[in-house]
């Protein structure tokens, strides 16, 4: 199986969705009618992705599979020898699953969002969680899956570990990771920083699943730093109508975009140079906390932290200090 890199570069192909999600960052939903970007368009940001050395591309959306051109579009992605890493509601119908089946699973893989069960449909709607459950055990007979699931303050413990079995009997990694109050997210919706890192201490009983999260569960801290590319300067997203952004978290507010990479013509060394530098600050007190100077805190996610505070220079809300266990 070709490797999936780490300089990954992150698609918006459509804003268009089948679904109306109470958490979506970026504001999805079914009233958005058509595709911004013709198929030629997306195809030429690919080619701007692949000339920079990406070799790894994220298809997200809105849905993207509810484009026209979307097998054209992954077709063009496998030409160049990328890995695709598609994003999916797992919301899609039979004649969909059928073709993506068909797909190389040497350059393909499944990225399913799935919230828990009760809250799953709390977020998505009633119809989706069974959906979303089929598409995981189809799409993980052939590919290389993942589990998206967010911790929020609705989420149970028995809800954590019916996800756990899914992933389990699918032979598929899971990703936890805590709710951002982006786009029509809410901060109500957020879990406590002490559930937070209560939940992943308790994943340490999963020895047998591929959790995706570097938390070194016995010591309770995080000790595989994955350096925040946003915070790096390196990240870019690329909105369904050529914008980028440096996370897609951070799209809904505007006077943080890159450019628009068409108007650009796909330059993409012309989108870093308007790189907005307050999405790399990390607060003092951050950069003082004996957590960070160990490298056992992710210091913060930069657009969690601006959509609870309005600035980059505040504290995490899920912060390692603060957490009792750590602390005590």
């Amino acid at each position: 199986m070709k490797k999936a890199s780490t300089k990954r570069f992150y698609f918006a192909v459509t804003q268009r969705c089948n679904l109306h999600c109470s958490h979506c960052f970026n504001q999805s939903g079914e009233s958005e009618e058509t595709d911004t970007l013709t198929t030629d368009q997306v195809c030429k940001i690919v080619d701007a992705a692949c000339r920079e050395g990406y070799e790894n591309i994220q298809i997200t959306g809105g849905e993207a599979l509810l484009r026209m051109d979307i097998f054209e579009i992954i077709d063009h992605i496998h030409s160049k020898n990328m890995y695709l890493s598609m994003q999916t509601n797992g919301v899609i119908n039979t004649s969909v699953v059928t073709k993506l089946l068909l797909l190389n699973p040497k350059l393909t893989e499944f990225i399913v969002s799935l919230d828990g069960i009760q809250t799953h449909s709390y977020f998505r709607g009633k119809s989706a969680v069974q959906k979303t459950i089929e598409s995981i055990r189809k799409l993980s007979s052939l590919f290389p899956l993942r589990i998206n699931s967010l911790l929020s303050a609705h989420i149970s413990r028995n809800e954590i570990t019916e996800m756990i079995d899914i992933a389990r009997s699918a032979n598929a990694s899971i990703a936890f990771n805590p709710i951002s109050p982006s786009g029509r997210g809410k901060a109500d919706d957020m879990m406590t920083c002490n559930d937070y890192f209560a939940n992943m201490i308790e994943l340490q009983n999963y020895a047998d699943i591929r959790i995706r999260k570097g938390f070194d569960y016995n010591n309770g801290c995080f000790n595989e730093i994955e350096d925040c590319p946003v915070r790096k300067g390196t990240a870019i997203f690329v909105s369904h109508n050529g914008d980028c952004y440096p996370c897609g978290f951070l799209e809904v507010h505007k006077d943080l975009c890159m450019g628009n990479l068409v108007a650009l013509d796909y330059d993409l060394n012309k989108v870093f140079q308007n790189y907005p530098e307050k999405c790399k600050i990390i607060t003092s007190e951050c950069v003082s906390c004996k957590y960070y100077l160990s490298k056992n805190c992710f210091a913060g996610c930069p657009a969690r932290i601006f959509a609870c505070s309005n600035t980059f220079n505040a504290r995490e809300k899920y912060c390692m200090k603060e957490y009792e266990l750590i602390t005590k």
